[in-house]
């Protein structure tokens, strides 16, 4: 009788901690809730502050141009100018314009390279210089004004749709760009205010004028930050398709290639030290060697376009051979940067040249500051190119969607049209709970721009860096080195108070603003900018 009221009091009290149990954990069910729902109202809002911010920046630019315009005399007007297509059929556009004062002032604002792109997307490439300029903006300007913007052609003019439909394809893809270089940043630094910092200073970044003008930098960057954030979550046939557009929008897009082989340079230096995966090694190398001849595709298949066009004899166009066509490497975009451009090494290193070496300084020097800083802080990852990374920094070195995969995926999925793309997990508890229960805090407890993440990219960034300074004019590259994502995080982790105060934070800013409105008063007047 004895043993069986025990039995049943040691039931009771086991049936009581059950339920005990049972109630905190749906208690802590709730409690997860609640954060979880918190993290995403806070997400959801972040989404239209990255949007609004990115068109609030596009229409600052915009109307600057107009105000500017309106105020300063073009030191060019030629620009207002139409020359006429080779091909007679592709003249027919411009007959019977019912606003043509309109076409004439949208037309006026085709300045610099765009006067190139709007006469690619007319008339084709006719001329061998036009070579220096990549198909894929002017083609997709061609589709708009021949579909969507269809309408627009009988009353301003062809040339002013393609005008256009230039201005909107750079103004929405830089929107685009803004989204995805915030989750693309959010991703490697960790931290949500200096991601956040970090797209502020991209939609007014030093060359921001050319992000919504008839320019490839918006679409560039599109396809660019688009590329690496499919790239960072393990759709490797998506970043294919977008870095391969990026070859079509710019030469500098085959860089993106590097990144499969800098993964696949890893994955096969793991497989070494483990016979089972020596196969999965070499597998990786031929892969990612097929995956950056996909990217590159596009840029070369442009060069045989152009050996065809202009070097085939059984094109009627082509009378004489040009010299390109008999080299060893007929390289037509090289010839033409260099025939009719200058480029080459150290061609600029000229003393007139001194005020486009200081036009270009601002951008040149976060670019290297960002490289000497990271390698003092990690000398040991970037000088190695991450060959000595420790097994916890691996899996963050080499982007890999694997060893990511609970991180990418807690972004990626915060990051969808319902929910947006902040994630504040510093502001409070609750969101630092979430964050550590995600594995989104740095382990080596230096996070932000210091991330083993970011190897990959200041290796990019150099490369660049050095092309800039040595080989290309100059003055360019404060557009050429705008579309890298590591001058961003840089300038965003210095002007944190607690790393340079806020003196530096102002000094960028004043310079990034300076530039704008300069910038702005100068390219759409027709003066050197650069």
């Amino acid at each position: 009788m004895a043993v069986r009221e025990f039995g049943n009091k040691m039931m009771e009290i086991n049936a009581r901690r059950i339920g005990e149990e049972k109630k905190k954990k749906r208690g802590l069910e709730q409690q997860q809730q609640k954060k979880k729902k918190t993290i995403k109202r806070s997400v959801s809002s972040s989404r239209v502050y990255v949007v609004m911010l990115a068109i609030f920046s596009r229409f600052v630019i915009l109307a600057l141009f107009v105000f500017w315009r309106i105020l300063a005399r073009p030191y060019d007007t030629s620009a207002g100018l139409t020359r006429p297509c080779l091909s007679p059929n592709q003249n027919d556009h411009q007959v019977n314009v019912k606003w043509k004062t309109v076409g004439s002032v949208i037309e006026n604002g085709v300045v610099w390279d765009s006067v190139y792109y709007v006469q690619i997307a007319q008339c084709g490439y006719e001329y061998e210089q036009t070579h220096a300029f990549l198909p894929v903006l002017p083609l997709t300007m061609r589709f708009l004004a021949n579909t969507v913007l269809s309408r627009l052609v009988p009353r301003v003019g062809y040339r002013a749709t393609l005008a256009i439909a230039g201005y909107l394809i750079s103004n929405v893809a830089f929107v685009y760009a803004a989204l995805y270089l915030y989750k693309l940043t959010l991703y490697v630094v960790e931290d949500e205010r200096q991601a956040w910092r970090a797209t502020a200073l991209f939609c007014f970044n030093p060359a921001s004028v050319f992000y919504s003008s008839i320019y490839s930098e918006s679409l560039f960057a599109f396809c660019s930050f688009a590329g690496l954030w499919n790239f960072v979550k393990g759709s490797k046939w998506m970043a294919i398709v977008l870095w391969g557009l990026s070859s079509g929008v710019r030469s500098n897009g085959v860089l993106h290639a590097g990144f499969f082989l800098f993964q696949s340079m890893h994955y096969c230096h793991q497989a070494a030290f483990s016979q089972q995966r020596r196969l999965r090694g070499v597998l990786a190398v031929v892969t990612a060697i097929m995956q950056s001849g996909a990217v590159v595709t596009p840029f070369v298949a442009f060069q045989f376009y152009g050996y065809y066009q202009h070097c085939d004899p059984s094109v009627g166009s082509v009378e004489e051979l040009r010299p390109w066509c008999t080299a060893r490497l007929p390289y037509l975009y090289g010839f033409v940067q260099k025939h009719y451009w200058n480029v080459g090494f150290l061609r600029y290193f000229e003393i007139k040249q001194i005020p486009n070496f200081m036009l270009a300084s601002p951008m040149l020097a976060l670019a290297i500051c960002s490289l000497i800083s990271y390698g003092k802080q990690r000398s040991r990852l970037l000088l190695s190119l991450g060959f000595r990374a420790t097994p916890m920094e691996w899996g963050k070195l080499v982007l890999s969607p694997t060893l990511e995969q609970k991180h990418v995926k807690y972004i990626d999925d915060n990051c969808s049209a319902d929910n947006g793309e902040l994630q504040q997990r510093q502001q409070t508890k609750i969101e630092r709970t979430i964050a550590e229960e995600h594995g989104l805090v740095n382990p080596d407890g230096l996070g932000s721009f210091f991330s083993p993440a970011a190897v990959c990219f200041l290796v990019q960034l150099a490369v660049m860096t050095s092309v800039a300074c040595l080989i290309m004019h100059v003055q360019v590259a404060t557009r050429f080195l705008s579309v890298s994502p590591p001058i961003y995080w840089y300038a965003a982790h210095v002007m944190d108070p607690s790393v340079s105060g806020r003196p530096m934070g102002r000094l960028i800013w004043a310079i990034f603003f300076s530039y704008l409105g300069l910038g702005s008063l100068l390219f759409i007047n027709f003066y050197p900018f650069t």
